[in-house]
C-alpha cells in the first residue's frame, strides 16, 4: 500500500459528515517530496477496489471493498485523510461486492456468490464476524446495498418486471437492525437502455434517495420508501454514471466512467443543486479530474462532507486498485489530497 499525500494543508470546504454508498489506467507518476509528489509507504495492497463508504456516526473510518481480495479494508481517517495502511482487513467472503455503513455505524456487505448480506457491528476489526447474515432470495443483478437515515436496509437486484420480459432494478427493503431486519416491502426502479442493474444508491439526511440503474443518468426520489414525491431523472452531467453520493448542502457528487455519445472522459461530476439549471432535469454541474495519477476508471464514491473518496478498479500499470481523495470544491484538474494504491 502506498499513500501519496500533499505536503501542504488542505482547506476544509464543507463541514459535517454525510453518509452514502456507495465503488485507472496509467503508470503512477514518480517523484518524492522534492518534486512536489507525496511520500510513499508500503503495506497491504488495494487489489481491486469496487465500493467505498464512510462511518457517518463518527467520520473516523473509510471502508473500501476489495473484490479481488474478498475483504473490506478499514482505513482510519485523520483530518479526512486515510492512513497509509488499513488498520483492519475483514474477510470471510466468497464474492464481496457493495458495502454501506448505516447511521449507527454498522457495516453492511453484499456477498454476491454466497447470496448473503452480512452485518457487522460498528468499527469491525480483522477478527470480527458478522452479527447477522441474511439470505438474499435473488440471483440476478445482486451487488449493491443502501441504508437510509432510519436504518432501513435496501438490498438491490434485477428481476423481470414486464410482460415483454424486460428487467427492472429492484430493492428488497428490510427494517433496521435493531428491529430485526424484517422484510418490509420491495420497490422497482425501472430500467433503461443502459440496463437495470442498480450500481449505487445514497440517501441524504431527509431520506431523499439518488440511485443509478445501468449506464445512464441518476434518478432522485423524494420518498422512495413511501412511494410519494415521484422520480426526478437527471439528463445532464455524467455520461456513464457509476456511483453517486449526497454531500453537504444537497450537493450531488457522481463518478462518470465516460462515454462516446456524448464524448466525455472518466471524471467526477459535481452537481451543486440538482433542481437548478437552464432547463428542467438538466442541472448546472462541473467536473473534476486528477492532475497526477490518471482517473481512468472511477467506480464508487463516498464523502465525509469535506473530501470525496473515489474508488477505481485494478489497473495493470499501477498493479493495484486506487482510491483517490479529492476536494469537491475544486473544479477541473486537481492534485489529489491523497492517492491510496499498492503493488499487488
Amino acid at each position: 500500500m502506498r499513500v501519496r499525500e500533499r505536503l501542504r494543508v488542505l482547506v476544509c470546504c464543507v463541514a459535517g459528515a454525510v453518509f452514502g454508498l456507495s465503488a485507472c489506467s496509467g503508470a503512477a507518476p514518480s517523484g518524492g517530496a522534492s518534486s512536489g509528489m507525496p511520500q510513499m509507504a508500503s503495506g497491504h495492497p488495494v487489489n481491486r477496489a469496487m465500493s467505498a463508504s464512510i462511518d457517518a456516526a463518527s467520520a473516523r473510518h473509510l471502508y473500501v471493498s476489495d473484490i479481488q481480495a474478498n475483504a473490506i479494508l478499514r482505513f482510519p481517517l485523520k483530518g479526512g485523510i486515510p492512513a497509509q495502511t488499513p488498520d483492519a482487513v475483514i474477510g470471510g467472503f466468497l464474492g464481496l461486492r457493495g458495502i454501506a455503513v448505516g447511521p449507527d455505524g454498522r457495516v453492511y456487505a453484499i456477498d454476491r456468490d454466497a447470496r448473503t448480506l452480512s452485518v457487522f457491528n460498528p468499527a469491525p476489526t480483522s477478527s470480527s464476524k458478522p452479527v447477522r447474515v441474511l439470505a438474499i432470495r435473488h440471483n440476478d443483478g445482486v451487488g449493491t446495498v443502501g441504508v437510509d437515515r432510519l436504518g432501513r436496509v435496501y438490498v438491490n437486484y434485477t428481476q423481470v418486471c414486464t410482460t415483454e420480459g424486460f428487467d427492472c432494478g429492484m430493492s428488497d427493503i428490510f427494517s433496521p437492525f435493531a428491529q430485526g431486519l424484517k422484510f418490509l416491502k420491495k420497490i422497482a426502479f425501472g430500467g433503461g437502455p443502459g440496463g437495470a442493474v442498480i450500481r449505487s444508491m445514497s440517501f441524504d439526511l431527509s431520506d431523499t434517495l439518488v440511485e443509478e440503474s445501468g449506464s445512464q443518468g441518476p434518478a432522485v426520489y423524494a420518498d422512495a420508501f413511501g412511494g410519494g414525491g415521484g422520480v426526478y431523472p437527471l439528463f445532464c452531467g455524467a455520461t456513464n454514471d457509476s456511483g453517486n453520493v449526497w454531500n453537504a448542502g444537497g450537493q450531488l457528487d457522481e463518478t462518470d466512467l465516460g462515454g462516446i455519445q456524448p464524448k466525455s472522459p472518466p471524471q467526477v461530476v459535481v452537481v451543486p443543486n440538482y433542481l437548478v439549471g437552464k432547463i428542467s432535469n438538466c442541472p448546472t454541474f462541473y467536473t473534476i479530474t486528477s492532475a497526477t495519477v490518471p482517473l481512468n476508471n472511477p467506480l464508487a464514491i463516498a464523502t465525509n462532507g469535506k473530501f470525496i473518496y473515489v474508488s477505481s478498479s485494478f489497473e495493470s500499470q499501477v498493479g493495484s486498485g486506487i482510491v483517490f481523495v479529492l476536494d469537491p470544491a475544486v473544479a477541473g484538474s486537481q492534485v489529489p489530497a491523497a492517492v491510496i494504491d499498492g503493488a499487488a
